[in-house]
């Protein structure tokens, strides 16, 4: 039977009362040195999802980088599904000075591959290397420079096995633009490389990337200065790497388009892709949602989330992840702040996938001080949001809260256990494949460990 049909059934199971289902942690994993994520914070990059991936034999595999004497490293980490570490990598690069690894994902074999950056020359290096998937050893390595600089941000593998990774190269006078690069997956060779920069000297970053059925190659990001940019969506032929279209949105507020910040993308069962982020609207920023056709790049849809009563001034409604589940209906997860910013929660929206009309929407009820959400699966156990939440004296826990599919009723709520005594948060949310759940886990301020959670969640 179509894996899609029984998923549709399974939520269809989910519409009646809450069950009184709680997650119960099997293991922590041991402190693994590093921190994850791009280096660096921003308000309009995406969270580090992309830090952590799992194997269809149930393996976690997350990434990070570590100092080593005056220089950094980029670190990859095994854990099995007994909370083993099966095996640690590391990458000094030529000139062992800075590297870092931002986003991993595992191939059909179980070998992972990984991006980031790495110096080179005086110059920095999308850095790509893949892994064995059974003893962490290095079966091809690839640098991508561009004109003057390049970093890799996310990994995506294509039916075939092919690898693509995005990130941001620099040309001379034209700032950052767009670096897209497709990769054999049995040896690395360099099949296509495409860049896309709308305006020159101003940043185009890249933020998400997906790949359909076919192949087809879909990235979304921002375009454009800080204070006035764009979502932009480039479709690319994953055969050759030619541009199939561009898909810019940026309404109008106030007289301009203002900013705009696309930070995830998923593809629906038609090819079609919905892309998700933090837009400027009438009252500061709101989840702005939109889905595209797939063949031609017109949009079909969009829709925005305002958390505010009318009338209300509320700042700070930002869209982090984007989900789709059997039916093509999308979920949208991320933070939604009270007044002046204050008393940030999670917020999580359902939309219908076929005209993008609101289904339900649920606002967190916890008892924390504050609490956002970084991560979101949607599977046959519901829709997952994962985060974090403070408590009464300001220090940051990990959390997730399960609600029904179809009625966005809460299933559950859960509050985890520190890894350590720093503040930790969720980077990452990954179905184990067997029932469970990885949490990835980091220091919320000094980003030098991190750690995995695994779980299931008991009736």
């Amino acid at each position: 039977m179509n894996s899609r049909i029984i998923l549709s059934a399974a939520l269809m199971a989910l519409a009646g009362a809450a069950q009184a289902q709680s997650p119960v942690v099997e293991w922590t994993s041991p402190r693994l040195e590093g921190g994850t994520g791009l280096n660096g914070w921003s308000c309009c990059r995406p969270e580090k999802t992309n830090v952590m991936a799992t194997d269809a034999a149930g393996n976690a595999y997350i990434v990070g980088y570590r100092p080593l004497g005056p220089a950094t490293v980029w670190s990859v980490s095994k854990i099995d599904a007994s909370g083993a570490l099966v095996w640690q990598a590391s990458n000094a690069g030529p000139e062992r000075r800075f590297d870092y690894a931002y986003a991993v994902a595992v191939d059909a074999h179980g070998d992972p591959v990984v991006t980031g950056r790495s110096s080179q020359g005086g110059w920095s290096n999308m850095l790509t290397i893949k892994y064995s998937g059974a003893d962490g050893s290095l079966l091809w390595e690839q640098r991508y420079r561009g004109p003057e600089g390049a970093s890799g941000s996310a990994v995506a593998i294509d039916p075939a096995g092919d690898v693509i990774v995005i990130g941001t190269q620099r040309g001379r006078y034209i700032g950052e633009d767009y670096a897209t690069v497709k990769y054999r997956g049995s040896d690395g060779a360099q099949l296509w490389a495409s860049g896309y920069g709308r305006v020159s000297n101003e940043s185009d970053t890249p933020n998400a990337v997906a790949v359909d059925r076919s192949g087809n190659v879909f990235v979304t990001g921002s375009s454009g200065r800080d204070q006035f940019s764009n979502f932009a969506t480039i479709k690319y032929d994953g055969a050759t790497g030619a541009q199939q279209w561009v898909a810019l949105y940026a309404p109008q507020v106030w007289g301009s388009s203002v900013a705009h910040f696309a930070l995830d993308l998923a593809v629906d069962s038609r090819g079609d892709p919905v892309v998700t982020g933090k837009s400027d609207g009438a009252r500061n920023n709101d989840f702005a949602t939109v889905k595209y056709d797939g063949a031609t790049g017109a949009q079909r849809w969009a829709a925005r989330f305002d958390s505010g009563p009318s009338g209300a001034i509320y700042y700070g409604d930002e869209a982090k992840a984007v989900a789709i589940d059997g039916n093509d209906d999308v979920y949208v997860t991320g933070g939604t702040a009270g007044v002046r910013g204050y008393n940030w929660r999670m917020a999580t929206v359902k939309y219908s996938g076929v005209d993008g009309s609101e289904v339900w929407r649920a606002i967190s009820q916890l008892p924390s001080t504050k609490d956002s959400a970084y991560a979101l699966v949607v599977d046959a156990a519901g829709v997952q949001v994962a985060g974090w939440a403070t408590d009464a004296a300001g220090k940051y826990y990990p959390t997730a809260i399960a609600y029904s599919p179809v009625t966005g009723a809460q299933l559950w709520t859960a509050t985890f256990d520190q890894a350590s005594s720093d503040n930790t948060s969720v980077s990452a949310l990954k179905p184990a494949g067997d029932g469970a759940y990885y949490l990835g886990i980091d220091h919320y301020y000094t980003r030098d460990a991190h750690f995995i959670k695994r779980y299931h969640v008991a009736p």
